[in-house]
């Protein structure tokens, strides 16, 4: 929400929609701070509170507009087609509005680090996965203008290094992940009380790096403002 509040029109809060919102965390969010909030999610099982206005798709959300702020909170990366995503999304911000987008950043120093082994990459979940350049191009070919970029989100960041960590010396990929989130492993509880230890050991220098790595803008996570341009 300090992203949104920084990168708003200053009459916000206003109408927001939270594209792929999972079980609706971010909007329960938003909507205790006065924002009138829409989603769209493909699981619409999975929503914390079955009240939210939540719908399938962006067509389905074009009954909503406009917005005064449209958010994917890292749900691009999982679109068969990202360029048209953004194409759709255009017509939905009201004039003044504003588009945050936040990606895993491939060109990022943990993601040239770890290789196969980012927890990012996230094969086959992940379909695309975008650069500071590639992001930005798709955004401006489809009428936006970038503004605000931020080169980190602090829980991605940190949790990216510690879990990529793992993953060096761990055959199953990203089990401490999926043990944080409730999917379900068959995991004997030494194995379980070792994955947490080695996270927990690992936070401090996730930290610090996380901080080095902002500090030079190489950070895992892009979150991009922009503008739309009529």
């Amino acid at each position: 929400m300090r992203v949104v509040a920084q990168s708003v029109h200053p009459r916000s809060p206003g109408k927001i929609l939270d594209i792929g919102c999972g079980d609706g965390s971010f909007l329960i969010a938003a909507r205790a701070r006065g924002w009138n909030v829409y989603g769209t999610e493909l699981n619409l099982d999975g929503l914390s509170d079955p009240q939210l206005a939540v719908v399938s798709t962006i067509g389905d959300a074009q009954q909503f507009a406009p917005f005064d702020c449209i958010t994917l909170w890292h749900s691009l990366e999982h679109f068969v087609d990202p360029r048209q995503a953004i194409h759709d999304l255009h017509p939905l911000l009201a004039p003044h509005g504003t588009l945050i987008v936040a990606v895993p950043n491939a060109y990022g120093f943990q993601a040239r680090l770890f290789g196969t082994h980012w927890l990012a990459l996230d094969v086959p979940r992940h379909l695309t996965h975008f650069s500071k350049t590639s992001l930005q191009l798709l955004l401006t070919q489809n009428g936006f203008k970038p503004s605000r970029l931020w080169h980190h989100e602090a829980e991605y960041d940190i949790f990216g290094w510690m879990q990529s960590a793992i993953n060096l010396i761990h055959k199953k990929p990203n089990v401490l992940f999926d043990m944080l989130t409730g999917r379900k492993l068959t995991m004997s509880i030494l194995a379980r009380s070792t994955q947490l230890l080695a996270g927990a050991l690992l936070f401090t220098p996730a930290f610090i790096l996380t901080v080095l790595t902002t500090w030079f803008r190489v950070g895992g996570t892009l979150l991009q403002c922009s503008k739309p341009v009529r």
